[in-house]
């Protein structure tokens, strides 16, 4: 248990998460060392955009830094799980930019 612990440490520590919201789609790009991981959903297949525990997405979709507050995108394929780690403040504003985006 404590080799995983430190290594999701090191894992959120070296990675990098992009995410990109256009009316066509919702997509996360994690970039680490070596590896990089694109995952997206389209916006009309798009059911919740929520603020949830972070634990909560399934692994079809990119996951970061186990337990706390995460944004949750989901459809019927994937659950896209980003923002751990940020305040709840943060999360609700960066909720309203993609919903608006999504929208537009």
């Amino acid at each position: 248990p404590l080799v995983a612990v430190a290594g999701g440490t090191i894992r959120a520590a070296v990675s990098r998460t992009t995410v990109e919201a256009s009316p066509r789609e919702l997509r996360v790009t994690v970039k680490g060392i070596l590896l990089s991981k694109t995952t997206s959903i389209p916006a009309d297949e798009l059911e919740e955009l929520l603020i949830g525990k972070a634990e909560g997405a399934k692994k079809k979709g990119p996951s970061f830094v186990p337990g706390g507050e995460a944004l949750l995108a989901r459809s019927d394929k994937a659950t896209l799980s980003f923002g751990a780690g940020l305040s709840r403040e943060e999360l609700e504003w960066i909720r309203s930019a993609i919903t608006k985006m999504l929208a537009l």
